[in-house]
């Protein structure tokens, strides 16, 4: 009779304690206990230059990013330089990406909208790319001369030529998210 009970006791606890472990393993199977799905996606910059939609995505062999930042500074601005600083995005470590948008390109008025890397982004080319659904932080510092200071270079043929030391100002932002498959 105790041989019996044992045995219908083990029985019946064995199969819960068995689902118990299927199911732990299909939760740890899906990435949910991996620390990239507790990291929340974000786009920070300074109050008055802010980004409303973003994207970090593979495609074929490479990742690009799309961002579209709003300027709410006041006054418009034209962008010198870019600089995207990424970690086993493109290349092995860090690595930083410098961009010069077109000076046509560049200009984004107060109220304006810009598209980072202009239509179809910024693409990290090279042999280190990460996989889809791995959470990376692209950290990004924009260069700009206010047009409001120096209109001509913003506006004329020459684009003029503001003085490095007192008319360049800057921007730092992070853009944190999941990479998508496209």
């Amino acid at each position: 009779m105790r041989g019996q009970a044992a045995m219908e006791y083990l029985f019946t606890y064995g199969w819960a304690l068995f689902i118990v472990v299927i199911v732990l393993a299909i939760l740890i199977g899906t990435g949910i206990f991996s620390a990239g799905w507790f990291t929340p996606n974000e786009c920070v910059f300074q109050p008055d230059f802010t980004c409303s939609s973003y994207i970090l995505y593979r495609t074929g062999a490479d990742t690009k990013l799309e961002a579209t930042l709003h300027n709410g500074l006041g006054f418009g601005i034209r962008i010198v330089t870019i600089m995207v600083k990424t970690s086993n995005i493109g290349e092995e470590g860090e690595h930083e990406w410098g961009y010069s948008p077109a000076p046509a390109a560049g200009v984004v008025p107060n109220g304006g909208t810009y598209e980072l890397g202009g239509p179809g982004g910024i693409a990290f080319l090279g042999g280190s790319q990460p996989v889809a659904g791995a959470s990376k932080t692209v950290q990004i510092a924009i260069t700009y001369v206010n047009c409001g200071a120096n209109e001509s270079f913003c506006k004329g043929p020459g684009y003029g030529s503001p003085d490095p030391n007192k008319d360049y100002r800057y921007i730092t932002g992070k853009i944190t998210t999941r990479i998508e498959q496209k």
